[in-house]
């Protein structure tokens, strides 16, 4: 009969177990989280890039004074495809509305990234009522004339605000485009 023999117990290499475990699962529930948050900042930087374009698109067609803009977003990775080059790649937006003097929000229809077929993000265009629009008024002096600009008389406020269709992570900005030609 031996003695003195060192080894482990069954309680202890359980123990053990149990702790190795505790720490896997609390590095992959980490891991997990840290991968969601990069997803939703991954998402968040698309709206934005997005939104910047269609902002800078409608910025375009409100001073040529075009009735209805054509929105193209270039697939992903593609340097400069043509317009209308895929199924359902142009999207149109009517503009008549999105120039008028509003009392509450207008959104014109909404158009999708990266198309209509293939709805990733949802792009809402806003007239939205300009605040205070009675008061908002600026008085210009040349020297010899004095002129004042009624800002409702010649902007509109238009919002522009994309939400990601999977997990609703939107992000939305505003600008005054000036409606005359």
């Amino acid at each position: 009969m031996v003695k003195n023999q060192k080894g482990l117990t069954l309680v202890e290499i359980l123990a053990s177990i149990v702790i190795l475990a505790m720490v896997i699962l609390a590095f992959t529930y980490m891991y997990n989280n840290l991968f969601a948050a990069s997803t939703k900042e991954q998402r968040r930087d698309v709206s934005v890039d997005i939104a910047r374009s269609v902002m800078e698109q409608l910025k375009t067609s409100f001073s040529t004074g075009a009735a209805t803009m054509n929105i193209w977003f270039p697939p992903a990775g593609a340097s400069a495809a043509p317009p209308g080059s895929g199924a359902g790649s142009q999207q149109s937006v009517d503009l008549t509305a999105l120039r008028q003097v509003v009392t509450a929000p207008y959104t014109a229809d909404a158009i999708y990234y990266p198309s209509a077929a293939d709805r990733q993000y949802k792009v809402q265009i806003s007239n939205v009522p300009i605040p205070e629009a009675g008061t908002q008024k600026y008085t210009l002096n040349d020297g010899t004339t004095s002129y004042t600009l009624n800002v409702v008389d010649h902007f509109s406020l238009i919002q522009v605000e994309v939400i990601a269709m999977g997990t609703g992570v939107s992000y939305s900005i505003q600008s005054y485009l000036d409606r005359s030609p």
